[in-house]
């Protein structure tokens, strides 16, 4: 029976994971299954592993890993070039404390014989959930381990073990698993998992005109006021961060004031010039002064002492300065003095949230 959204409300796990809290409730279910699902190079692992370091780290809540695609060490030292991973994630060292890794994959040479079951292995997590007092556990590439069992009735079975588990011990899991390539679901031998799960979030792993993009949904969660809706995201040094914008209604302060466009006769048009804290779309074909009226606003807001920033995905940093200053906008004493950064980035290198 699913719960109430009110009820539930509160029992949330922040994830640490900037802009998901806000599109999952304030979080993952506390004591529920969180089924993390999505192909290769979605960031399910890392997901995994930030919810673990943020808890430690943040909340004081120590975390178990069960890896089962890759060896303890191995997942460790993939964390390393995030800014909350490496060995500060273990518990033999470093900043945070409380981050426990089981090392449960299998060698390619292990056969299977009689009837298997997760009952040993949940012995063993619970064990050390008690010895370390840990709150939250990540069930890494669990598909590996299910693949095994030889039967669906078997995996099945399994699944709902662990489920039960969970429920019973308290703690609050992260299940990840492969889906298919194109993103659209779990393999077939484990669509059940999304049936089992409190939440189901899905990573997705585009390329969209040449260009990779990432996107994460909360496609299921249970007695939740969640967003369903895709939302991109990008891994960078903090980890999965999402850019998410839930507001449904458009209310915001707006201001009368107004600033110079840095063309007086632009301005008498305009009525004093652009309002304040609008945004002003210049359009108009090769040569008609888009790139010259960009460099007029930016000088004009230097020139007020404004710190500003010039973002170009055309040209060079030197090639902007050198061109407009033929036409008497001189950005360079403004570069000089820190009051104006020119910053050029190819538009075809990254995603817009990168």
């Amino acid at each position: 029976m699913e719960h109430g959204t009110k009820k539930n409300s509160t029992a949330r796990m922040p994830t640490g994971i900037a802009g998901f809290d806000e599109i999952a409730d304030g979080g993952l279910p506390r004591g529920g299954v969180t089924v993390v699902l999505g192909g290769v190079g979605t960031g399910k692992t890392t997901f995994g592993m930030q919810v673990l370091a943020k808890g430690a780290g943040e909340h004081d809540e120590p975390g178990i890993l069960v890896a089962f695609e890759e060896s303890a060490v191995r997942v460790v030292a993939n964390t390393a070039g995030f800014d909350w991973g490496g060995e500060a994630l273990t518990a033999r060292g470093g900043p945070v404390r409380g981050v426990h890794v089981i090392d449960a994959q299998l060698a390619q040479s292990v056969e299977q014989s009689g009837e298997f079951d997760l009952v040993a292995l949940l012995a063993i997590v619970a064990a050390k959930a008690k010895q370390v007092g840990a709150r939250r556990v990540v069930f890494d590439g669990i598909d590996v381990l299910l693949s095994c069992l030889g039967n669906a009735a078997s995996v099945r079975r399994e699944a709902f073990r662990l489920r039960d588990w969970v429920n019973e011990s308290g703690l609050s899991a992260v299940v990840t698993a492969k889906a298919d390539a194109s993103g659209q679901g779990a393999v077939t031998d484990f669509d059940f998992l999304q049936f089992m799960a409190d939440c189901v979030v899905t990573l997705h792993h585009r390329v969209v005109q040449g260009l990779a993009l990432r996107f994460v949904r909360v496609a299921k969660y249970r007695g939740a006021a969640h967003s369903a809706n895709e939302f991109p995201f990008v891994i960078t040094p903090a980890g999965l961060e999402l850019a998410a914008n839930t507001s449904v209604a458009l209310s915001y302060p707006v201001s009368a004031q107004r600033v110079s466009s840095g063309v007086e006769r632009l301005d008498a048009m305009l009525t004093g010039g652009y309002h304040r804290g609008s945004s002003v779309l210049i359009t108009g074909a090769p040569g008609t002064a888009k790139t010259s009226l960009s460099a007029a606003f930016a000088a004009a807001a230097a020139r007020r002492g404004e710190c500003t920033l010039y973002v170009s995905f055309d040209e060079g940093p030197e090639q902007i300065v050198r061109n407009v200053a033929s036409i008497g906008i001189h950005l360079a004493p403004y570069i000089e003095d820190g009051s104006l950064v020119v910053k050029s980035l190819r538009g075809r290198a990254a995603s817009p949230e990168a």
